[in-house]
C-alpha cells in the first residue's frame, strides 16, 4: 500500500508533512491576495482538505462548508468544487 494510503497514524503522519511542504513550499504567484505567514498557512491547510475530499476521506458538503468559510479570506480559484 503507498504512503499516505492506509489507516490510522500513517494516513495522518503523511498528512502532516503533506501540509508541512505545502506551507514552506508555496509558491509566490498571482494566488497570493497576502503574503503574510496566516494566509499561507490557512491556504496549506485548505489545500490538504482539498487533497482529502479528492480521495474520499471527506464528504463533498464539508469540503464546500469549509471553502465557504475561508472565501473571503483566501483566493478560492485555486481549489476545485
Amino acid at each position: 500500500m503507498p504512503p499516505g494510503e492506509g489507516s490510522g497514524g500513517i494516513l495522518v503522519k503523511r498528512n502532516e508533512a503533506d501540509l508541512s511542504y505545502l506551507y514552506e513550499n508555496l509558491p509566490e504567484g498571482s494566488f497570493m491576495k497576502e503574503e503574510s505567514r496566516e494566509y499561507k498557512r490557512i491556504y496549506a491547510a485548505l489545500k490538504l482538505i482539498e487533497y482529502l475530499y479528492h480521495k474520499k476521506l471527506i464528504s463533498k458538503t464539508v469540503y464546500k462548508n469549509i471553502l465557504r468559510d475561508y472565501r473571503e479570506e483566501i483566493d478560492l480559484s485555486d481549489f476545485t468544487e
